[in-house]
């Protein structure tokens, strides 16, 4: 006959088997355990040299006519209260001298890329838009003046090599590997553009989109809007 303790043992074994038998407590062990292994890669991913050198190389692509600057480069991790993972690019500036560009002066505040994990797993381009928030163009005049000699001369000496390209524009459409390595799509949400010598008024555009639908035949889709002060 079972006497009231062992009744309450068999009871308290068989409730401490039942919370085991939960996998509730292992799965937020292994959630907890691989969001600090994810955090503790980031931390040294974005802090290592690889971001800077790596976008180091895509400036050295522009062209010796500019002159390029900027903050830093690092990995975000959300976009307001939704999950979102990208690489940004902080306070980038372009500015050229050359009357060929207009002596243009470019400030982009924050440019971001995201990274596409879907494309990561279907092997394909994970870095293929790249999203603008405010940018501002300055220009010291509004009509172009170039060598044409010296701008031939220039295009052949920093001829760079196609792999090291990202582009809306492939100059290959045989090659189908390399339609993976385009940037498919630019969206910007403000641009103000201002003329130095006051040639034209100022004026700017917004929601601006330029997206590559398709290589054959080619098809670029460009949107925006138009505003004159």
């Amino acid at each position: 006959m079972n006497t009231p303790s062992d009744v309450w043992k068999k009871r308290k074994v068989k409730e401490k088997n039942l919370v085991a038998d939960q996998p509730g407590s292992f799965i937020l062990f292994l959630g907890i355990f691989i969001a600090l292994v994810l955090g503790f890669s980031l931390r040294s991913f974005t802090q290592s040299k690889f971001l800077q050198n790596s976008f180091r190389e895509i400036v050295k692509n522009i062209g010796p006519e500019w002159e390029t600057s900027y903050e830093g480069v690092t990995i975000y991790l959300s976009q307001g209260f939704l999950p979102s993972v990208g690489v940004s690019i902080n306070n980038f500036t372009l500015k050229s001298e050359s009357t060929c560009y207009m002596s243009a002066k470019v400030v982009i505040n924050e440019a971001q890329i995201p990274i596409s994990f879907l494309s990561l797993l279907l092997y394909k381009n994970p870095l293929s838009e790249l999203r603008v928030k405010n940018l501002k163009v300055e220009l010291a005049n509004i009509k172009p003046v170039c060598d044409k000699k010296k701008e031939i001369e220039t295009k052949k000496t920093t001829e760079v090599p196609q792999k090291n390209r990202i582009s809306l524009i492939d100059k290959s459409s045989s090659n189908e590997s390399r339609l993976n390595k385009q940037l498919r799509k630019i969206s910007v949400e403000n641009i103000q553009v201002s003329v130095l010598d006051h040639s034209l008024s100022d004026f700017s555009l917004s929601d601006l989109v330029i997206e590559n639908k398709s290589e054959r035949p080619k098809i670029v889709i460009l949107k925006t809007k138009v505003d004159i002060a």
